[in-house]
Formats: structure tokens, sequence, C-alpha cells
């Protein structure tokens, strides 16, 4: 019985254990799964593909300008004063027409001049009451300025996609740029805690020196203010790390109060490093969205060109009204409304408008000539931006295996200058020179490897890479 409480006990203690081990994270993984994940949850491409579904929306939107417009009016009115016309007095007079038909047909003379009635009288020629019921039916036959407008809208959705695309190759270098600088002070807080402990032992070391009068007061004092250096160094570059950890947070579209946890090794990043001589620029989403923009710029031609085009345009109308001083819509028999219809065509042929179009489709040729030359600037500056990136990340590859090798011979020069100074064959001066060449070595090493990932980034970014399409 003992041994079963005893098991329960050990269970529950061990599954107690594991939870207080296993953090909840917002997110844990490598770059790789990072920039994933950022693909997916970052703000800014959230507001990008909502500008997609808008562009859609909007393509479809010129798309139903062809189909039919189907609509039904209806009107009611009541005239509280019924409006009232003049007309010529003469037109109720009949007398004149009964002198020419007697004269005509039967040779009779008045025997008096007749003079008909002058000025004007008010007439009203409608009702009290006007109930009217329209269906009216409308389509665009021939229309060359909203086809060619469909085909525009249509590249702009092209364009909308590429700019999409270029959010993506945005946020996923963001995302490698914080997610590896933090990694590398990472590494950088490791070995400045290390130059810490072993700093604190080689000053204990002095003070025991010291205590025996070996060596002076001032010689530990140095130790010391290089420790408190070191310290505060140590410090900064926390900050800083955690500073970063909240940039990726952002990018990522984490909630700052959330934890994230970056899985990946210093010397694994650097084994993925992948240099490529050579450029495809079409695959780079600046040279994408230039050439987007001189498509516009020509299907602006078009559009201006089909405004000299003539347009056919078809409509119909069925309804019928209901006219009276009082109307009872339910007592009125159905001989009582007035039915009309009409169809009709419509054909618009421009001849002159002052010129307008011909200034605007001059305007637009101007706009496709400039979209062109600003189209090769973007396709020359895209290859120069990828020599000069390449050449940079070759040297930095070589500053970097500099650095790296001048870190471990260093490395070994300060541990027998740390044991020259414990058998007392050295002086603390000199091992703190030693120390700060050390430590001017590790700066230059930190440097070289951020280069390092600085111009790989930059190479992928211009190759439209985001690690989903490597």
């Amino acid at each position: 019985m003992i041994k079963k409480v005893f098991l329960g006990f050990f269970l529950v203690f061990s599954i107690i254990l594991k939870a207080q081990n296993n953090e909840d994270y917002a997110f844990e993984g490598d770059l790789y799964q990072a920039v994933n994940y950022a693909l997916k949850n970052s703000y800014s491409i959230y507001n990008s593909k909502l500008d997609l579904e808008i562009m859609n929306k909007s393509f479809w939107e010129g798309v139903s300008v062809y189909l039919p417009n189907i609509n039904v009016e209806m009107s009611y009115t009541n005239n509280l004063i019924t409006p009232l016309s003049l007309v010529p007095a003469s037109v109720f007079d009949q007398t004149n027409a009964v002198i020419e038909t007697l004269d005509k047909y039967y040779d009779l003379k008045p025997n008096q001049d007749y003079n008909a009635p002058e000025g004007y009288l008010p007439v009203s020629f409608s009702t009290k009451q006007d109930l009217r019921s329209t269906l009216k039916v409308s389509q665009k036959i021939l229309d060359f300025e909203s086809i060619f407008s469909m085909s525009l809208a249509r590249t702009y959705m092209n364009l909308q996609n590429d700019i999409h695309f270029k959010n993506e190759v945005n946020t996923a270098s963001e995302v490698k740029n914080a997610y590896i600088s933090i990694i590398v002070l990472g590494d950088r807080i490791q070995i400045l805690r290390n130059n810490k402990k072993v700093l604190t032992k080689i000053l204990n070391e002095a003070d025991n020196r010291y205590s025996l009068g070996l060596i002076d007061k001032e010689s530990v004092d140095k130790i010391r203010i290089k420790l408190f250096q070191l310290d505060n160094n140590i410090k900064k570059t926390v900050k800083e790390q955690q500073a970063l950890k909240r940039l990726l947070k952002i990018i990522m579209g984490i909630n700052l109060d959330e934890k994230i946890k970056l899985t990946d090794r210093l010397s694994k990043l650097i084994e993925d490093i992948n240099v490529l001589d050579s450029f495809d620029i079409l695959t780079n989403v600046d040279y994408l969205i230039s050439k987007n923009n001189k498509d516009i710029a020509y299907r602006g031609i078009s559009i201006n060109r089909a405004k000299f085009f003539p347009k056919l345009n078809f409509s119909m109308s069925v309804g019928a009204n209901l006219s009276g001083d009082e109307i009872d819509v339910l007592g009125f028999k159905k001989e009582d409304w007035l039915g009309y219809s009409n169809f009709v065509f419509t054909l618009k042929v421009p001849i002159f408008e002052g010129a307008k179009n011909i200034y605007g489709f001059q305007k637009a040729k101007i706009n496709y000539d400039k979209s062109i030359m600003e189209h090769k600037m973007v396709e020359q500056r895209l290859k120069a931006s990828f020599k000069d990136t390449y050449d940079n990340l070759l040297m930095s590859i070589g500053v970097f295996r500099t650095s790296e090798r001048n870190f471990y011979l260093y490395q070994t020069i300060l541990d027998k200058e740390e044991i020259k100074f414990k058998n007392g064959t050295t002086t603390s001066s000199n091992l703190l020179q030693v120390q700060n060449d050390f430590y001017s070595v590790q700066n230059e090493y930190t440097v070289a490897i951020l280069d390092v990932f600085k111009y790989s980034i930059e190479l992928d970014k211009l190759m439209g890479k985001t690690i989903k399409n490597k």
C-alpha cells in the first residue's frame, strides 16, 4: 500500500515538474518556421491580403458593367395644385373652320368679316393624380473603352499580386534580420559571460597576490574596472537582444506579452548560407512591379485610343400608368391602365470633342515612353545591386573566416598569458593588454558574422526568396 502511495505521489510530482519546465510559447522553432509563421500571421501580410481581396472585388465590379442593368421604377404624383398652361384662345374657336367648309363645299360666303378671338386661355393638361410603373433594361453592346479598361484592371490585379509578394519578401527579410541578430547576440552574451567568469577568477587571484604583497593595488583596481566595464557591456547586449525580440514579435504578429523560443544554432545558420553567382532578374519583385507599371502605361494608350471608337448601347422600357382625379388602384379595371413599351439602340460616334481625346492620347504615349525608361533604369540598378551585394558577401565571408581564425588564436594567447600571470611571470598590465586585444577580436568576430548574414539576406531579397520558395 505504501509503495502504491509513493508511486502515485512520484507520478503527480513528475507531471507538475514537467508542466513547469514546458512553458507555453506563442512560437517555438527555427528560422524556417519563423519566416513561415510570419507569412501567415504578420499584420502587414494580413493587410496585404485584404488589399488583394479589394482589388479582386474592384475587378469584378468593372466586369459587371457589361452585365444587363434591370431596374423597376414606380412613381406616384399628386398635384396639390394642378399645373396650367397658356394656349391661344383661337385654338378653341371653330368658326373659321366652319366658314372654310361652307365656302369650299357650298359656295356660301359670310355676310360680314369674322375676327378670331385673341389672347390666351389657361388650360390644364394633367390630372390630379398619376401612378406610373416602369421596367427598364439596358445593356452595353459595343464599348471598346470598357473592354480595354477590363484589360487594365487585370494588369492592376497582377500589380497588386506583385506588391503582396514584395510584402512577403520584405517580411521574410525583416524576420531573418531580427532572428539571426538575436541568435548572434545570444552567442555574444555567452562569450561575454565567459569573459566575466575568467576575469573574476583573475581578480580573485590578483587580490590574493596583493594580500601577499606581490602586486600593487593599482594593478588590482585596473582588473576590477575592466570587470565593471565587462558587466555593463553584458547588460547592454542583453537589452539589445530583448529589444530585438520585441521587434521580432511585432513582425511575426505575436503579442508582446507572449513568449517565443528560437531554437536555431549559430553554427547551423552559418552552414545554411548559400552563395549564388547568377541572378535571375525575373524573380526580383521590384523588376516585376516595374514591368507591370510599364504594362499599365501601355494599356492607358489603348484606353485613350478607344475613345475615338463608336459606342453602341441598347435599352428597353415596359410600363403602364394610371391617371385620374381620384385613384383607387384596387378598384380600377385592367383597361384603365395605359401601357407602353419601347426599345432603343444608341450609337455614339465621336467626331470632335475639343481635341480633348487627342491630347489625352498624346499624354498616354508620353507616359508609356517614360515607363520604358524607368523600367530600363530599374533593370540596370538591380543588376548593379546584385553585383555589389555578391562582392560584399564574398568579402564579408573572407573577413569572417579571418576573424574566426584570429578569435581562436587570441583565445590560445590569452590562456597562456593567464597561466603566466598565475605563475607570476607576467604583469597584470600585460594580461589586461592581451585581454583588450582579445575583446577587440571578439567584437570583430561578431561584426563579421552580422555582415555575412546582412549581405546574404540582401542577396535573398534581390532574388525574391522568402525561405518558403527557396
